[in-house]
């Protein structure tokens, strides 16, 4: 039986937690009063990114 790496995993978790809060960001965006949580939509999809991006350079370079 094959094990993933820890590298792998660390990799695969900011890739959950950035999906998590874009998906919250985007649930933010669709239902509540879009000039009163702005700011709530504006962190999260930063968030958001941030995983994503850094999600994505431990794919490529580890």
């Amino acid at each position: 039986m094959s094990t993933i790496s820890i590298q792998t995993w660390i990799t695969l978790l900011f890739l959950a937690i950035g999906v998590y809060h874009g998906v919250t960001a985007w649930k933010v965006y669709q239902h509540t009063d879009k000039k009163n949580n702005m700011p709530l939509f504006k962190a999260k999809a930063r968030v958001a990114g941030f995983f994503i991006v850094v999600a994505l350079l431990l794919f490529i370079f580890l």
